[in-house]
């Protein structure tokens, strides 16, 4: 009689699981990875053009601070420059502003266009921030009246809380004059009554 044989079964994981586990862990790591540096991107792209919203803001500012009608005309296209030590960042922004007369209305169109280099030191259209604005030909010493006047237009209404030209004292003058003729000729009267008396 042949004797019998025991088998003893072995438990763990194999090598085909062991690597397919390492594979799928690795996968998912990359995935995470990559989406790490997506945000990083995203957030970088987002305060950069934060900036640049921010630096344009800044020279229509400037460009809206006249004081007479010269001041205004000096309006007119441009560029500059803004370095990353002036603007607190690592990168430097360009502007470049483009500016449309309406003599009708009358107001300036100022157009800014904010630039900035992205890693790879290229200007795309996710680098770019642009903003519109209209400067109107205001005197901004007096709000609301145009620097220049216009012909055609209908009269400016007078103030009604200036009343240096809207009332005139009356001329009292001459209502006084017919007061004093009479009381001229008051003494004239007396002397013809005196000489009838004494005629009589």
């Amino acid at each position: 009689m042949t004797p019998m044989s025991t088998y003893t079964r072995q438990t763990g994981f194999s090598l085909v699981e062991t690597l397919i586990a390492i594979v799928v862990l690795a996968v998912g790591l990359i995935s995470m990875a990559r989406f790490q540096g997506a945000v990083l991107q995203d957030s970088s792209l987002a305060k950069a053009r934060t900036e640049a919203t921010t630096q344009g803001e800044t020279k229509i500012d400037q460009l809206r601070v006249f004081a007479n009608i010269n001041g205004y005309n000096a309006i007119v296209a441009g560029t500059d420059t803004v370095t990353a030590a002036t603007a607190g960042s690592n990168t430097a922004y360009t502007r470049a502003w483009t500016v449309t007369d309406d003599v009708v209305t009358p107001h300036k169109l100022l157009t800014m266009q904010v630039t900035w280099p992205d890693k790879q030191g290229n200007v795309t259209p996710d680098t770019t921030a642009t903003l519109a604005t209209i400067i109107g030909e205001i005197d901004p010493r007096v709000g609301g009246n145009p620097l220049t006047p216009r012909t055609g237009g209908a009269t400016p209404k007078a103030n009604p809380n200036d009343s240096s030209d809207s009332e005139t004292e009356p001329d009292t003058e001459d209502e006084d004059r017919p007061e004093r003729t009479e009381r001229d000729s008051r003494p004239e009267r007396v002397q013809e009554r005196v000489h009838r008396q004494q005629r009589d």
